[in-house]
């Protein structure tokens, strides 16, 4: 599973894992990466784009 689809608010996995809120808790950005208020980490060059 892609680092982008961990933690951005929609299940990819059957048992929700990749959305576990304790998990998403504690989940680290890189240096390079935005956290978004999902928890999730999107390049920091996309954020405020006006995507989603």
């Amino acid at each position: 599973l892609s680092r982008r689809k961990v933690c951005d608010g929609q299940s990819d996995c059957s048992d929700g894992s990749d959305e576990d809120t304790r998990f998403c808790s504690r989940y680290t950005c890189r240096p390079t990466e935005y956290r978004c208020l999902s928890g999730g980490c999107i390049p920091y060059i996309e954020r405020c784009d006006r995507k989603i």
